[in-house]
């Protein structure tokens, strides 16, 4: 059986040939056993711009790839799994802490789970009148959650009975959960119901299919080649001189191994003899292909219609992939194709973007089964291609980047017409006729979580307005403390006077939003001369601290914070942190200069914040989760080493053991999802067998997944009560019909508010579910989790945990390739990506630091 496999392109800031946040990635492919992976990016594209920026002017630092197409070797026949790989990075924010209620244990407020206003807001499939949420429905919600994620205290006993018989009523079937590959995915408890209801209008086109038979054929071309663009030409060459012997039947190809056509041909197997034209040698003379082609199977668009009914949970892949590539079929032959995208000069020129590359517009297409029956995904894309130019013109060229104005619904609704998909002759061939409509899809806004701040404060709690508050006369519940603290500034520039005065406002900023902070640092302001070096600066001002601290009579303290003003040139960042974390067991913070010139009371603000983290304990103020891993590789000893110390972590913060574990898991794609499930929910077991024997708390899964096309537009643009101030829909607005899958787990939240361009919604697909969450419960909880991401004060696109995850994962990257640490994402990517690259071990991090949230 072969599995869908997963992959990742580089993204992020720009880097490599000039590319800026990727909107798709390397085709690859996959085939039957013993198949290899195929693919390739066609044009050489420089790579590729995102169509849109969002959420809360993060620096998106982001690998995003896709896996399409076909691949292998001889005639595997090979199908891919078309979702985007993983996001990464981003800065969002929570400042505040979900307010729990009366009876719910201290531990809930810290791990920041469902609390008090959920009495208020809140419902579980209760009938109320639409736009309205009724108290007894609220309730029952908030029951619910607390009854699932609630923790004993120390000196409590284990859950009650029924939590306990449903932890033993499923020991016994988990084993067949880590055991079997395949793994079939919780189906849709229900639907949610909770929130104000309102439509959206989603890039998603209805397609309707006849119900005929579809055959597949298997293709071989000799001699091989592999550009697809040169099979396409020799198989349509083949398709004009030959068609007497096709029936009359127009054949879709995919490039690369197989064609499918709509009724069978006229034999089972046969061999042609093609003549072409080289163009690439002027046309001079012709070469001379065989093509057989055999027959394969005969595809049935019953199983596919059982599972987009919900009867069937097998994905009739095959039956899918013919259909697209139908749809596909005449935009290959018009447009440029890369990977599942569509690129042509006649969509408008997006200018060039510097360094001799130049932006290409176009449209990403997708079928996908959801609850809609079939549908068409379109979404704008923009790449970068180099310029057609001298190459000394190339050589001396720099421009500077312009930003893509904003990309609206009609952008979309514009490529639908332009293709003409209803008149097309390979969509009449295969009975499909395409809508020319956005699909209208029910959603609803879910309400805001009240967050609660310390009572010393004179605002003790606090109801976020379109996901955004403010830290004024607020101050943070159980905020942390530094009582040793240091400044080393590199700037040549700014004068010490000034950073002495920037320390004590940022001092005096941590002690007004709760934190206590000493207001003097253990040493006087250091500047080095120019002649010492970073790291010789660095471990100068942590030795003279330690001996400060000792003649003071604090033998055994330690530097709890190093506060350092980053040099006017760039490319130290990941050797302070890797010098700090690995050696000298020091937490830092690092500022640019010109900030600390500019100052204000905002960067102040969020300085302290990020200080504030910094100074939690990590199983006191976070649910349990991964870090990815360096070059994106979850291995089950890795999984394993993480679990189980963040399991000892938590057990240390509060005094207990997890009754239950949320998982939420970035970085996966489609094709991934069994086997991720598999090793690694095999990993979180063995994990918490060590601690305990007999300790197997019931475990939910959780995908996250950003890098999607999936994008969500009010049904009314002028309607400001369904809107934000940037024209998109609001934060909490979550759908989970019509184009969510057909009966599994999953659903669509945008939880942030607009900044610039279209919001891209967080998809979460449910792989494993012991907890039993209803809909409704999963979905609350998921949002109001992303009011209590750390380091500001907006609610962010994608749950806390993960966010902390990708921190987690680029201070590796910072330690594994520190020379690249200062120019983005991207360049550290490529560079790990090259198979040529040893991959070498991680650093250990000092004890000191690790358990503290310090990559924040």
């Amino acid at each position: 059986m072969s599995s869908r496999g997963g992959g990742g392109g580089g993204g992020g800031r720009r880097g490599g040939h000039g590319r800026v946040e990727s909107s798709g990635g390397q085709e690859g492919g996959r085939g039957r056993r013993g198949s290899g992976g195929g693919g390739g990016r066609g044009r050489g594209p420089a790579g590729e711009i995102a169509a849109e920026r969002g959420g809360h002017g993060h620096a998106s630092r982001g690998r995003a790839g896709e896996q399409g197409g076909r691949g292998g070797d001889g005639r595997g026949r090979g199908r891919g799994g078309h979702r985007d790989d993983a996001a990464r990075g981003g800065r969002g924010g929570g400042g505040g802490r979900v307010q729990p209620s009366a009876s719910q244990p201290a531990a809930v407020a810290r791990v920041g789970v469902v609390g008090e206003h959920d009495v208020q807001h809140g419902g579980v499939g209760l009938p109320r009148p639409a736009g309205q949420v009724t108290a007894p429905a609220a309730e029952v919600l908030t029951a619910e959650v607390e009854r699932k994620m609630v923790l004993p205290k120390a000196d409590q006993r284990p859950p009650s009975s029924s939590a306990t018989a449903l932890v033993e009523e499923q020991r016994a079937g988990r084993e067949s959960v880590v055991s079997s590959k395949a793994e079939k995915f919780p189906a849709r408890p229900s639907f949610g119901t909770v929130g104000k209801r309102c439509r959206v209008r989603a890039n998603h086109f209805l397609v309707q299919v006849a119900n005929q038979d579809i055959h597949h054929y298997d293709v071989a071309i000799f001699p091989e080649t592999r550009s697809r663009d040169r099979n396409r030409s020799i198989v349509n060459e083949l398709v004009r001189l030959h068609r007497q012997y096709l029936d009359g039947r127009l054949p879709v190809y995919d490039g690369r191994k197989n064609i499918y056509t709509a009724g069978a041909l006229p034999f089972k197997n046969k061999e042609f003899v093609v003549k072409l034209a080289n163009a690439a040698r002027g046309h001079q003379r012709e070469e001379e292909y065989k093509v057989t082609i055999q027959h394969a199977s005969k595809l049935d668009l019953y199983n596919l219609q059982q599972f987009l009914a919900g009867r069937h949970r097998e994905l009739p892949q095959d039956t899918i992939q013919a259909l697209d590539i139908a749809l596909r079929e005449s935009p290959a032959a018009e447009y440029l194709s890369i990977s599942r995208s569509f690129f042509s000069q006649s969509f408008g020129h997006g200018g060039p973007i510097g360094n001799g590359v130049e932006c290409w517009r176009g449209y990403y297409q997708s079928l996908r089964p959801t609850q809609l029956e079939l549908s068409l995904n379109i979404d704008i894309s923009a790449t970068a291609f180099y310029k057609a130019q001298p190459v000394m013109d190339f050589a001396i060229e720099y421009l500077s980047m312009r930003d893509s104005s904003r990309l609206f619904d009609q952008d979309r609704l514009k490529i639908v017409n332009r293709n003409n998909y209803g008149n097309d002759c390979y969509s009449k061939e295969f009975g499909m006729k395409v809508t020319s409509q956005l699909a209208l899809v029910d959603a609803r806004v879910l309400p805001a979580p009240r967050l609660k701040y310390h009572e010393s404060g004179r605002d003790k709690v606090c109801d976020p307005f379109v996901g955004q508050w403010n830290m004024i006369n607020k101050k943070f519940v159980n905020g942390g403390s530094v009582n040793y603290w240091a400044c080393l500034t590199f700037a040549s520039h700014l004068h010490p006077k000034d950073i002495g005065m920037f320390c004590n406002d940022l001092a005096r900023m941590c002690n007004s939003i709760g934190m206590q902070m000493n207001m003097k640092p253990c040493v006087d302001i250091t500047q080095p001369s120019r002649q010492d070096s970073v790291e010789s600066a660095i471990r100068t001002i942590h030795r003279n601290s330690a001996q400060v601290l000792a003649q003071q009579g604090l033998a055994g303290k330690q530097l709890e914070l190093l506060i350092i003003i980053l040099p006017d040139v760039s490319g130290s960042y990941g050797r302070i942190k890797r010098l700090c974390e690995t050696e000298l067991g020091v937490i830092t913070q690092c500022c640019l200069p010109r900030n600390v010139q500019k100052g204000g009371k905002q960067y102040l603000e969020n300085l302290s914040m990020k200080i504030n983290v910094k100074s939690l304990y990590v199983g006191s103020c976070s649910i349990l989760h991964f870090p990815p891993v360096y070059m994106g590789t979850f291995r089950a000893g890795i999984a394993f080493y993480f679990t189980k110390e963040l399991l000892v972590s938590f057990y240390k913060a509060t005094g207990c053991k997890p009754s239950r574990i949320i998982f939420y898991r970035d970085g996966v794609s489609e094709g991934q999802f069994s086997q991720i499930l598999l090793y690694e929910m095999d990993a979180i077991r063995k994990a918490c067998a060590t601690l305990q024997e007999g300790y197997l708390p019931p475990v939910t899964f959780v995908v996250v997944q950003k890098r999607h096309h999936t994008r969500l537009f009010p049904e009314n643009h002028g309607a400001r009560d369904l809107t934000d101030r940037s024209g998109n829909i609001l934060p909490g607005t979550v759908v989970d019909t019509k184009i969510c899958h057909p009966s599994e787990f999953d659903f669509y939240l945008c939880s942030h508010a607009g900044i610039q361009g279209t919001s891209r919604p967080t998809h979460y697909h449910v792989l494993l579910d012991e907890n039993r969450f209803t809909a409704d419960a999963l979905q609350t909880l998921t949002y109001n989790l992303c009011y209590t991401y750390a380091r500001c004060t907006r609610s962010v696109s994608i749950v806390p945990p993960a966010y902390y995850a990708h921190l987690a994962a680029f201070r590796a990257r910072y330690y594994m390739e520190d020379e690249f640490s200062d120019q983005g994402s991207s360049s550290a990517t490529s560079k790990m990506h090259e198979r040529s690259t040893p991959v070498r071990q991680l650093p250990k991090i000092k004890d000191n630091v690790k358990e503290f949230m310090f990559y924040c």
